[in-house]
Order: C-alpha cells, then structure tokens, then sequence
C-alpha cells in the first residue's frame, strides 16, 4: 500500500516537472519570437530612416562640383563665356607641302670657265644681293672676277670647291629668299568644283596648329595622271620662317559656313572617362557635364546635348579642372 501511494506521488510529480518545462520552452520560444519580432522592426525602421535621410540630402546622385577660389582661377588661367549659338565653316582638308617660291630663287652660274680661288660663303649662310660670293681665275686670259649673288636670299646649294675646274654652265650657287613660299596641295576630283582660285585656305600643322591663311592663287587645269589629283597653291608669307621647304602641312579648304545652336571653342572640350566633357559653372563650383559633339572647324565645335543655351561655360583652363577632378577621383583633390 505505501508502494502504492509512493508510486503515486512520484507520478504527478513527474508529469507536473514536464509540463513546467513545456510552459519554460513555449515561454522562451514566445520571447525569442517577440525578440526577433523587434530587432526587424526596428532594422526595419533604421533601413527607412536611413534611406529617407539619404534622399532628403543628396537626391538620385551627389553632384560633383570643383571648388576653386579666385585667386586659383586667375593663377590657373580659367575663364567662362555663355553657351550660345554660332556659325563654324564647313571645310575640307588636302595634304600638302611646303616648297621654294620659284619667282624668289635663283641659280648662280660663273661667267666664264675657270678655277675657283677663293670661296666666301657656304650652304646656309644668308647674303645680301651684290654680295661676293666667290672669286674665279679665267681661263681665258687667267684674270679673276667676282660671283656675286643676283639677290638677297639663303644659299642652299654649293657645288663650288676650292681649286676646282668650273665651266661657264656648271651652277655654282642656288639662293632662296624664303619670306615667301608656295604650299602646294593635291584636290581629288569630287573636289574640283567646290574648291577654286581665290577662296580663303588655312595652312594647318598636323592638322591642329593654326599657321597662314592665305587665298588659293592657282588651280591646275591639269589632273596628275598618277594621283588623279589637281594641284593647288597658295602664295604665303613666310617671314617668321616657320613654313620650311619639304614640310608636310594639311591645307584646309572653307566650302561655306554652318549654324548651330551651341558652338564653343574647342580649349572647352576636355576627355573624362572616355568621354568628351564641358565644365559649367554651378553655385559653388564647376560641374563636368558629358556632351554629345557636331561639327567642327580649326577653332570650334558644335555641341549637340548637354549643355543649355545661356548656361557659364569655362572656354580656357579646362584641362585644369580635368586634373582636379582625376585627382579626386583617386583621392586627392577639391572636388567634393
């Protein structure tokens, strides 16, 4: 009988020990759920905050301005203009090449045949018209008489030598007098009707120089039977001499001009990131804007889009500004 009621007792208490220890489990299971209820809420109401904090201050992307004082734009150089409308001239472009003006060279030949005794002047030396150049004992009667040079010029050529037998037609010296040159280019036949005595030419140095204008003084009736090309010339002063005979130059040819809404200098352009930018003046600094370019000319350009009619453009420094931004984007520069 007491085994009985032993038994008894440690039965209920066994049944009451598990289900005290449901009632732990489901009240732990509740807690944790509550738990993890609020951590989601309230990452959930952070990740709101967060991202209305975010789009009350920067909207869809920060802008990226270059903040530079007044003095650093007057120490880097850097000026703006409005974006406004202009006209660019549509042109061609034909190779060409520098040559002696032949109206302004001349051959020196001695007058009688003879040996040279004296030489007073070599290839590159510059003289004066009248000047002595070399002296010649003749032949003839072995009396000497002068060469003088026929006009004021540079020698480029010297066939004389000291003690040698010269005849009456052996050329002594040549002289160029290269204040005035020939460019002469080469017009391909779809060309030829545009392109005529008279229009205004632009002598280019690799195409991005600007060097003479000039109109075109002569056009060959005449194709080259190789080429299939007429040939052009332009008469050019040449004073400053940075036109040298054998230099190659493109000729740049005016057939008319072209309207465009928005044409700037071409210094306004700048590359970043693989595309061609202009810098616009905001409040507080200067902004990079990507555009999509037209046509162009030796001086500007059209642009098509991205910027507006009116909008403060940097048209000189720009390439400064490029620097500060590429600076930036490694780290280290102002724009911000």
């Amino acid at each position: 009988m007491k085994l009985t009621r032993v038994l008894f007792v440690l039965l209920l208490l066994g049944i009451f020990c598990i289900g005290s220890g449901r009632l732990v489990l489901a009240g732990d299971n509740h807690g944790s759920e509550s738990h993890e209820r609020h951590e989601n809420d309230g990452s959930h109401d952070h990740e709101e905050d967060h991202h209305d904090h975010n789009g009350d201050n920067h909207g869809d992307e920060p802008e990226k301005l270059i903040r530079l004082s007044e003095g650093q734009m007057k120490e880097f150089g850097i000026k703006v203009q409005k974006a406004k409308g202009g006209v660019i001239s549509k042109e061609v472009v034909f190779p060409g090449e520098v040559q002696i003006h032949l109206d302004y060279l001349a051959h020196v030949k001695p007058r009688y045949s003879g040996v040279v005794k004296r030489i007073y002047h070599h290839i590159g030396d510059y003289v004066k018209r009248g000047e002595v150049l070399a002296i010649v004992e003749s032949n003839e009667n072995l009396s000497r008489y002068e060469i003088k040079a026929p006009i004021t010029g540079t020698i480029i050529q010297k066939h004389f030598t000291l003690g040698e037998s010269v005849e009456e037609s052996s050329n002594a010296f040549a002289i160029a007098n290269l204040n005035k040159v020939w460019v002469k280019f080469s017009v391909t036949e779809d060309f030829l009707g545009q392109v005529e005595k008279g229009q205004v030419a632009t002598v280019l140095n690799d195409r991005k120089a600007f060097l003479k204008q000039h109109p075109i003084s002569y056009i060959s009736d005449v194709l080259d039977e190789t080429t299939r090309t007429a040939t052009g010339r332009l008469e050019v002063n040449n004073r400053d001499r940075k036109l040298k005979p054998g230099m190659y130059v493109d000729v740049s040819v005016s057939l008319g001009n072209i309207r465009g809404n928005i044409v700037v200098p071409k210094s306004t352009i700048q590359n970043h990131d693989g595309k061609p930018v202009v810098f616009v003046q905001k409040k507080g600094g200067f902004q990079p804007h990507p555009v999509t370019l037209g046509k162009e000319d030796v001086d500007n350009i059209i642009v098509l889009e991205g910027i507006k009619h009116g909008e403060t453009i940097v048209s000189h420094g720009s390439f400064t500004l490029k620097a500060e931004l590429e600076k930036d984007a490694m780290g280290d520069g102002h724009a911000h």
